[in-house]
């Protein structure tokens, strides 16, 4: 999705004081580091996308403040929040009727775990809320269908915290397999290969367990989603050979969804934070949505 004046005057602006004031950084590096981001900013080509906007402006804070992982910290206390809600979420999922929606609607509630938008999240309070609600907009029975023949799952994960209920969600859909009696899943979990803003690296992976149930690769690269000639040929092989592809946040679907390949087999699980996405998509900001590729291709 190609970034707009807002993203680039509002959200980026934002997120690169936070992470300045997190480090207390003195107020004159603090206008050299913001020369500097302006004049990135203007040397963006027309048409470029807001994920690469984003990753370049984190690729330049981390460099200019020389520390390798600027919110290493707040991964960490994101993480323990969401274990420690692991018994409410597995007992709310278990009271629904419908244990995969569940497991859905529980995995898009982490995906409010995003630096973007906020530095604490209330995420017991959305749980009760987000689990009593529909999807605003819902591919749920395509995938449904796309998923009993699915072998090759792909998550594309998104934010530490979040990563905790996206374990939750494959553990489930294995179990709908094996009610159904049909042929088991083989996950594969992408995580970022370098810090970018809140996103799960390797070590969220291990804290959350997935190498238990999935094999876990990293993109690659240092920028969010999943931008397509970015990522490492690993990654791209995944996506390329995936039945079926789970892409988490907002950052995934803005660098997958206009690709063409992956309209038939891709699936998108995300909290509609982001004002311009909702326009484009046609929901209320905040919304929880679960959106087929081919809607889009």
């Amino acid at each position: 999705m190609e970034a707009q004046a807002y993203c680039l005057a509002n959200c980026l602006t934002k997120i690169v004081f936070r992470i300045m004031d997190i480090h207390k950084i003195p107020d004159g590096e603090k206008l050299d580091i913001l020369r500097e981001y302006n004049d990135m900013l203007c040397g963006l080509p027309m048409g470029c996308h807001v994920d690469i906007a984003i990753s370049k402006m984190y690729i330049l804070l981390r460099r200019r403040m020389g520390i390798y992982d600027p919110l290493c910290e707040a991964k960490r206390e994101q993480n323990a929040q969401a274990s420690a809600l692991i018994e409410a979420a597995e007992n709310m999922i278990a009271s629904q009727d419908d244990l995969l929606l569940g497991s859905l609607k529980m995995s898009c509630v982490g995906n409010m775990i995003d630096f973007t938008f906020g530095d604490r999240f209330d995420v017991e309070s959305e749980m009760g809320l987000y689990m009593g609600r529909d999807f605003a907009l819902s591919d749920y029975e395509e995938f449904q269908k796309k998923l009993q023949k699915a072998v090759a799952i792909v998550l594309v994960c998104d934010n530490a915290g979040e990563i905790i209920f996206d374990r939750l969600l494959l553990e489930e859909i294995a179990k709908w397999k094996e009610r159904r009696k049909s042929t088991p899943p083989k996950f594969c979990v992408l995580v970022k290969g370098a810090p970018i803003l809140n996103d799960a690296m390797m070590e969220d992976a291990e804290f959350a367990g997935m190498g238990k149930i999935a094999e876990v690769r990293t993109t690659g690269c240092e920028y969010i989603g999943a931008p397509q000639g970015l990522i490492s040929p690993e990654a791209s092989d995944a996506l390329a050979n995936a039945d079926l592809i789970i892409a988490k946040g907002l950052a995934n679907f803005e660098s997958m969804h206009h690709e063409t390949k992956f309209a038939q087999h891709a699936f998108y699980l995300f909290k509609s934070k982001c004002a311009p996405v909702s326009r484009k998509i046609g929901v209320q900001q905040h919304s929880a949505v679960l959106l087929h590729g081919k809607r889009f291709a």
